[in-house]
């Protein structure tokens, strides 16, 4: 008899000692002391919550910075705080250019703060010894994968406004004072600046499809020409360093850039890569592997590229010393 008791009380219903106890699943709102005892009917397995978009850009920046690592694309990677696209579109660039290049693996690839890299959108700190190089990224600027894209068509169109705009002041004050003499020299070279600027489509080579890969394409053009001088370093090169001139490979480029000028190709690049040597060279590389406009680069400057991309292999090897 106790054992059948014992089966009615498991069961949904009245508690045997006559007082009322919650129905499992049937709404009771009255219970007993000892319901909690009894387990409440399971329903429908509840849903698995959605990752949150943060949980996703952690796993976006674990899986891409371990893979940048084990392929050997870098010994270090850091790229915390770019959104999972971008982070991937990070890796796809430097898959490319590994492909591309064969050279060591870069020391590392971070993602720093915009205070960290006074500002700027990109850097590559290199040892001029060992070729060594890190790229550096503005993770502020570069968090989404078109706005580098966005920066390089603003910066270009502001620039060209407010020396615009300070000529305007110039004259309209050179008006008012009744001065009709020579023109300061920072006034002619703002004309000569706003005139070849005028000439430019864009300030830095960036496509809004490939926004962050030109970034990174850009900065790998300095370690490629970079490591392409550095292989063997001896007390000439260093002091001619110093005075601005780090080797054969970038007089090349001083003479390719004016012969770009001259042909006006250069207009086709960017305002950037006519502001020295290493960044012609670095520009024109992200064109040349971003692959969208690479026809408007003239044969000698395809050619020479090639170049250096062969003479950073050969020294790569000839070194072997690890990034």
């Amino acid at each position: 008899m106790a054992i059948i008791l014992m089966l009615r009380h498991i069961g949904p219903g009245p508690h045997p000692s006559g007082s009322p106890q919650s129905v499992h699943g049937k709404g009771g709102s009255a219970v007993h002391e000892d319901a909690a005892v009894y387990p409440a009917k399971v329903g429908k397995k509840a849903a698995v919550r959605p990752s949150k978009p943060e949980n996703l850009q952690s796993m976006a920046e674990k899986r891409v910075t371990d893979q940048i690592v084990q392929e050997g694309l870098a010994l270090k990677a850091d790229i915390a705080g770019l959104s999972p696209v971008a982070s991937f579109d990070v890796l796809h660039a430097l898959e490319q250019v590994s492909d591309v290049c064969h050279v060591r693996p870069l020391r590392a690839i971070r993602a720093l703060t915009g205070q960290q890299m006074d500002w700027a959108v990109a850097d590559s700190a290199c040892n001029e010894a060992t070729g060594s190089t890190t790229i550096r990224l503005n993770k502020e600027k570069l968090k989404n994968p078109d706005t580098n894209f966005t920066f390089s068509v603003t910066k270009w169109q502001n620039e060209q406004k407010m020396r615009t705009a300070a000529l305007a002041r110039y004259e309209e004050q050179a008006e008012e004072e009744g001065y009709s003499g020579p023109k300061p020299q920072e006034v002619r070279i703002m004309e000569l600046e706003n005139a070849d600027c005028g000439r430019f489509s864009r300030w830095g080579v960036a496509y809004k499809e490939k926004g962050i890969q030109t970034v990174v394409f850009h900065e790998y053009g300095h370690y490629l020409l970079n490591l392409a001088e550095s292989a063997v370093v001896s007390e000439k090169k260093i002091a001619i360093a110093k005075f601005g001139d780090s080797g054969g490979m970038v007089d090349k480029c001083r003479d390719l850039r004016m012969n770009m000028r001259v042909d006006k190709s250069l207009f086709g690049v960017s305002k950037y890569a006519a502001a020295d040597p290493e960044e012609w060279f670095a520009e024109c590389f992200s064109m040349y592997m971003a692959d969208i406009e690479r026809d408007k680069l003239p044969d000698y400057t395809v050619k020479f590229i090639k170049k250096v991309i062969t003479k950073a292999r050969e020294n790569n090897l000839s070194t072997g010393v690890a990034g």
